[in-house]
């Protein structure tokens, strides 16, 4: 083929080589995972998919340096997690705690519903959306429609989108350019296999030296501040019947507690 048609069209490579994006990337964070990444990072404004044995932490480590400069650009918005996301840990890895939506979804169509409206807004910087093994059709033409909304282009930044999907799901059909497959690895590094993109097949897992948050335990809740009793003027509100239980934010693997 020749060299100047490749030039010209972007979205064409040869399979011998590693693809190009004609779209923007956001670095990993993690040199050796960008120089396997056609463009040389995450693609923005196209469908990500992760895929692990377990949810809800390793990602963190993973998509932790690239979640913090984004969130510094925009919002965050985060449907689905099966753990809930401990703020002072996202914050020690650099996240902008500012830009974080936090949306609870139960079933995969209220997922993929609430991921699509995101993709709607302008201020959208970064998605991650937590789905579940089983591959029904509304799942499969979900993905479609999120891959499609991304590249729409609503905002002036294309946002980086990650579906995080189980392990399992690495033999079914995917419309994302992009698949890695992660896993621990040794040394408490991170083990991330290739499974799908733009080039040509790296056969070699990667291991990443990602960071851990430091240990931090949640102790038991401080007692509230002392305030004065209301005005007549003013609204009491009734205490909430589901209170605050600081042992159900995740900072690391053994503080993991699933929703519910």
């Amino acid at each position: 083929m020749s060299a100047l048609l490749l030039d010209a069209i972007p979205s064409l490579w040869r399979a011998s080589d590693l693809g190009r994006s004609a779209a923007p990337v956001c670095p990993s964070g993690f040199a050796a995972l960008d120089a396997e990444l056609p463009g040389g990072g995450w693609p923005c404004g196209q469908l990500s998919e992760v895929l692990q044995p377990e949810a809800g932490w390793r990602e963190w480590r993973l998509l932790a340096p690239s979640l913090a400069r984004l969130s510094q650009q925009g919002a965050v918005v985060l449907v689905g997690p099966p753990l809930i996301p401990h703020l002072p840990a996202l914050a020690w890895q650099g996240l902008a705690l500012g830009s974080l939506i936090w949306v609870q979804a139960s079933s995969p169509a209220e997922r993929l519903w609430a991921a699509e409206q995101a993709l709607r807004c302008q201020a959208l910087a970064a998605l991650l959306v937590w789905l579940p093994q089983s591959l029904s059709q509304g799942l499969s033409q979900g993905l479609r429609r999120l891959q499609l909304a991304a590249q729409a282009g609503r905002q002036a930044s294309p946002p980086c989108l990650w579906a995080l999907r189980p392990w399992a799901a690495q033999q079914q059909a995917s419309p994302a350019p992009l698949r890695l497959g992660l896993r621990a690895g040794a040394a408490d590094a991170l083990e991330v296999q290739l499974l799908k993109r733009r080039g040509r097949l790296l056969e070699r897992s990667l291991l990443l030296a990602a960071a851990r948050p430091s240990p931090l335990r949640a102790g038991p809740a401080a007692a509230p501040p002392h305030t004065p009793p209301p005005t007549p003027s003013q609204t009491v509100v009734a205490p909430s019947p589901n209170p605050f239980k600081p042992d159900r934010h995740v900072v690391d693997r053994a503080l993991a507690r699933p929703l519910g």
